[in-house]
């Protein structure tokens, strides 16, 4: 018995020799899986403070996000119903039926060609017309070869777009739908072309032909045409749609020189009705062609709506000043050094740059709609005050003005530039800042003369020379493009085409 105890015994003491080290085994991964987690948390963790430091992860992002529902208004959402409702593209099978349907198309008389379509003149012929009766207006019909068109953007078209333009070309006309297009018929001939018959526009000059020229245009009619437009952009946001290519390339002249919003290939509903979110766009590329969109934009999926407030401001600075007011290919530079540059150096009156001030927000959210900007005192003052009043804008006028909105130019100024930035540095504001900060807060938006002349101002001329911060260029500019600068801009084209094809319509986060 005792010696098959001692055996038993010098089994256990084995058996546990052998397990102590497979224990070991057992819990050394444990250990290091703990590990591993531990530096993925730290480079986590270190990769988002150097996201958050970067000027567009900053910006905070209140629209909603895709996985949020949100409460519609009633009235957009009947509204959106009414337009889902409208007649998409007649299918047909050949022209002959075009010509069946009273419309006849002039091949011999192209007015414009872009990289997509073809724009011909055009008649229409009632069918209780005489076929020698020719006192029908001209019209013309814009051809679109649907086969070039990427999936995201041929779809867009026939899904959206053709029920949108239908829409606002049967609203009725008064001061605020006089900038939409007629329409007269839209037809689709299998999935190959798009025919779209409307009014006949004048092939030039259009609203970026009239910009580029050297001929300044006059504060009055670039009022007038800021009026129209956001008055445009105003109804079309109470029907829940956006525009999304607010250009000025898209800004055409009827035969009575009224301007008309043209470019709707990329209107969509900004509400998702379904699902009761809004409708996020896809992030855009940084080439010269997006000069229009806002930095969120390039940054992550969008809300369109909020982005055609932004493209007002631009194509307001644009008439302006003939330059474009963001490099948005640069994604280095902040958007609110650009824009805070750009007032220094460029002539600009302030009740302009005022208004810029309200719109160029970088949170969305923030920037003020169609409606405030209609009320804004740039559409109330006389003409006379509209006349650009100093070549640049002083750095004290800067801070007075940024510091009543939150404006690019009032985000991250520099102390050393003696600026207002709204935040402690050390201990504490001094009393300098503080009476700078209170001497800003009671500037008044009436004063008779808020512009101040800065003359031969070294250490701005210094400053902007140090910074080398450049704008997006003159306006006409990017058509004498170096050879290698317009070989990039057709390879980003090509590559954001094949991306397109590759996703949805639309992308969410």
């Amino acid at each position: 018995m005792a010696k098959n105890r001692n055996n038993d015994d010098e089994q256990s003491r084995t058996i546990k020799r052998i397990s102590k080290p497979k224990q070991q085994q057992q819990q050394q991964p444990v250990q290091t899986q703990s590990k591993s987690q531990n530096r993925q948390t730290n480079r986590l963790k270190k990769n988002r403070e150097q996201e958050l430091s970067s000027e567009e992860s900053s910006i905070k992002y209140t629209h909603h996000h895709s996985h949020d529902k949100i409460s519609i208004p009633t009235n957009i959402i009947s509204k959106i119903h009414k337009i889902e409702s409208m007649p998409g593209a007649i299918v047909i099978r050949n022209e002959a039926t075009i010509n069946t349907a009273g419309y006849f198309i002039d091949r011999t008389n192209s007015l414009n060609q872009t990289e997509y379509s073809q724009i011909l003149r055009a008649k229409k012929k009632d069918k209780l017309q005489s076929s020698s009766d020719s006192d029908q207006p001209p019209i013309a019909v814009k051809i679109t070869n649907l086969t070039e068109c990427s999936p995201r953007f041929r779809g867009n078209l026939l899904r959206y777009s053709v029920r949108i333009m239908r829409y606002v070309s049967t609203m009725r006309r008064n001061s605020m739908t006089v900038i939409f297009p007629k329409i007269y018929e839209v037809f689709q001939m299998d999935s190959v072309k798009l025919y779209i018959f409307m009014d006949e526009y004048q092939v030039s000059p259009t609203l970026y032909d009239l910009v580029k020229s050297p001929t300044p245009i006059k504060p009055d009619e670039i009022r007038e045409y800021m009026r129209a437009i956001v008055s445009g952009i105003s109804v079309l946001q109470k029907l829940g749609v956006a525009h999304r290519y607010l250009k000025l390339q898209h800004i055409l002249f009827d035969m009575n020189n009224k301007i008309k919003l043209c470019g709707w290939s990329k209107a969509v509903f900004y509400y998702q009705i379904e699902t009761k979110k809004v409708h996020l766009q896809s992030v855009e590329r940084r080439v010269r062609r997006n000069y229009f969109l806002p930095p969120e934009a390039f940054q992550k999926s969008y809300d369109p709506s909020k982005a055609d407030i932004w493209s007002i401001g631009v194509l307001l600075v644009s008439m302006t000043t003939k330059r474009y007011p963001f490099n948005v290919r640069d994604d280095k530079t902040k958007f609110s050094n650009q824009w805070r540059d750009f007032v220094r150096k460029h002539e600009m009156n302030a009740h302009v740059r005022s208004l810029c001030n309200k719109i160029f927000v970088l949170e969305p959210k923030g920037r003020i709609d169609c409606d405030r900007i209609l009320t804004d005192r740039y559409f109330d003052v006389p003409t006379a005050k509209l006349v650009p009043l100093s070549i640049k804008a002083s750095t004290e006028l800067i801070e007075r003005e940024s510091s009543r909105v939150g404006a690019l130019s009032a985000i991250d100024f520099e102390p050393n530039e003696g600026q207002i930035t709204g935040k402690t540095t050390g201990g504490g504001e001094s009393n300098e800042n503080q009476a700078q900060a209170k001497a800003a807060s009671n500037f008044n938006e009436n004063e008779e003369n808020p512009a101040e002349v800065v003359e031969n101002d070294a250490e701005l001329e210094a400053s902007d020379t140090k910074q080398q911060i450049q704008d997006g260029g003159k306006v006409g500019e990017e058509e004498n493009l170096p050879s290698d600068e317009k070989n990039n801009e057709t390879k980003n084209k090509n590559a954001e085409t094949e991306e397109e094809g590759e996703g949805e319509e639309t992308k969410e986060d």
